[in-house]
């Protein structure tokens, strides 16, 4: 079994690795990628796309607490949460991993 520091350096690598992103839109994957809908105060703007993929590379590079959880959708496969404060006014911003060989599958949302 690895460790949290083992997949933080995964989840880093991959984030950074544009060909390894899978954004799943099907039921037996659900998610809701729109980073463009996400403000991001600490540059004034909204994410990209790639920015989103850099930010959460740059938070699992930092130390960003990190929770392995079981999915249930695919069900029992081991998957990977931060959460996220952006704003003290906003709801905090909810990242759900899942490491898939050498794939990165993010589902992007707000809690």
């Amino acid at each position: 079994m690895r460790d949290i520091e083992e997949i933080r350096e995964e989840i880093a690598k991959l984030a950074r690795r544009k060909n390894a992103h899978i954004v799943p839109r099907s039921p037996e994957m659900p998610c809701d990628w729109n980073p463009t809908s996400v403000y991001n105060p600490e540059v004034g703007m909204y994410f990209t796309d790639n920015s989103a993929w850099n930010y959460i590379a740059d938070l699992a590079e930092s130390g960003h607490p990190i929770t392995e959880i079981t999915l249930n959708q695919p069900e029992g496969e081991k998957g990977y949460v931060m959460v996220v404060k952006l704003e003290a006014d906003a709801p905090s911003l909810y990242i759900d991993l899942y490491i898939l060989a050498y794939i990165l599958t993010y589902i992007l949302r707000s809690s």
